[in-house]
C-alpha cells in the first residue's frame, strides 16, 4: 500500500481493515511486476505463484485487481451468504500482540447477488486470475447453496465450502460433518462442474481428519483447506493460552497467528500422507515468515494462503515468502 501501515494500525482492526480495502479498490496499492502463467497448477488454474489471499480479508471482491497487482497468484472471495447479514456486533476482532488475533465477525456479508455483481466486473478487464468462492450458509437452508453456487460459477475457478466457522451458532466441526455432506454434493451438482474444496477446522485427531477427508471425497470434494481458526472449545490445541474476548460472559471468536501454524502443517503432513499426491490441498493459518510458508509446502500443501501475517508485516511478507518459493521451485 502506498501509505504506512503503522498509520492503518493505529485505528481498531476492523476500522484498519475496512479501510485499506477502500484504498486498495481506489487502486493505491502496491504493483508488483506479474509473473507468467504456469508456475502452479491448482484446481483447474495456472497460477505464476501458490501464494493466495485467504477468505475472510476480501468477503465481497471489492478489490481483485489490487489483490493481483500486488503479486499473489488467486485470491478465496468470502465467506459469502445467499442472503445479507450484519454479522456479529461490534468489536469483532481483537489484536493479540505478537501477530495473534481473534476474530468473531459471524458471516457478515452483503449477500450473493452482490457479491457477484462485483466479480462479474472484474471479469471484464480480467479473465485469466484466479479466483475461488467461499461459500457458507449458517441458516442451514440447503436450498441457498446450489443457487448461490450457480449465480457465481460462470465468474469463478473453485469454490470453498466454509463447514468449519466458528462464529456463527451451530458450526459444524470438522470432526463432526456428516450433517452437511449433502449440502456440500447440492453445492458440487450447482456448481457449473467447478471444483469445491472444503475448509476444514483445527484438529489434533489424525484418525478423525483422515475419515472425514475420506467421507467428503465420496461425495465429490476436490480436496482441503488446513486449517480454520481455532474456537474457544478447541483452546487445548493452544501451547500458551490467551485471554478470550467475551460476549455475554462467554468466550467468542476463533484464534489466528502463530500458535495456528504447527496445527496447519500437521494436519496437511497427515492428509497428503494419507490421501496421495494427486488431491489438491492448501495450508493456511500463523504464516508470518518465509520459513513458516515453506514448512507448509514441505508438509506436502500444493498452495499457501496469506491473511493475518499480511495485515501485519504488509507486501513486504509477501515479497520475501514469494522469493523463497520460486527458489525451492527452481
Amino acid at each position: 500500500m502506498n501509505f504506512p501501515l503503522k498509520l492503518l494500525q493505529a485505528f481498531d482492526p476492523e476500522t484498519s481493515h475496512t479501510l485499506a480495502l477502500k484504498a486498495l479498490a481506489l487502486g493505491l496499492g502496491p504493483k508488483r511486476q506479474h509473473l507468467p502463467q504456469g508456475t502452479t497448477q491448482l484446481l483447474g488454474c495456472n497460477l505464476p505463484t501458490p501464494l493466495g489471499l485467504a477468505g475472510g480479508a476480501d468477503k465481497t471482491g471489492a478489490a481483485l485487481q489490487a489483490w493481483a497487482d500486488m503479486g499473489l497468484g488467486f485470491v478465496e472471495v468470502g465467506t459469502i451468504t445467499p442472503n445479507a447479514r450484519e454479522g456479529n456486533p461490534r468489536p469483532r476482532i481483537w489484536r493479540l500482540g505478537n501477530g495473534e488475533m481473534v476474530n468473531w465477525m459471524g458471516l457478515n456479508s452483503p449477500g450473493v447477488e452482490v457479491v457477484a455483481a462485483n466479480l462479474q466486473r472484474f471479469r471484464q478487464h480480467n479473465a485469466t486470475f484466479c479466483l475461488g468462492a467461499s461459500l457458507a450458509n449458517p441458516s442451514k437452508v440447503k436450498e441457498g447453496l446450489t443457487p448461490s453456487a450457480e449465480l457465481l460459477a460462470p465468474w469463478v475457478d473453485f469454490f470453498t465450502f466454509n463447514a468449519s466457522c466458528p462464529n456463527v451458532a451451530g458450526h459444524q466441526a470438522h470432526d463432526a460433518l456428516a450433517p452437511i455432506l449433502q449440502e456440500v454434493a447440492e453445492v458440487i451438482a450447482g456448481a457449473a462442474g467447478k471444483a469445491v474444496v472444503v475448509k476444514l477446522g483445527p484438529t489434533d485427531d489424525p484418525e478423525a481428519l483422515k475419515a472425514t477427508a475420506d467421507a467428503l471425497l465420496k461425495v465429490g470434494v476436490a480436496g482441503f483447506i488446513c486449517c480454520n481458526t481455532i474456537p474457544p472449545d478447541k483452546r487445548h490445541l493452544l501451547h500458551t493460552p490467551i485471554d478470550w474476548p467475551e460476549h455475554d460472559a462467554k468466550p467468542v471468536g476463533g484464534y489466528s497467528g502463530p500458535q495456528l501454524l504447527p496445527i496447519s502443517v500437521a494436519m496437511i503432513t497427515t492428509l497428503r500422507q494419507h490421501l496421495g499426491k494427486d488431491v489438491p490441498l492448501i495450508g493456511v493459518g500463523g504464516v508470518q515468515t518465509p520459513a513458516d510458508a515453506k514448512s507448509l509446502i514441505w508438509a506436502g500443501a500444493n498452495a499457501i494462503q496469506l491473511y493475518a501475517g499480511l495485515t501485519r508485516h504488509g507486501v513486504k511478507l509477501l515479497d520475501d515468502i514469494r522469493s523463497e518459493v520460486a527458489l525451492m521451485q527452481a
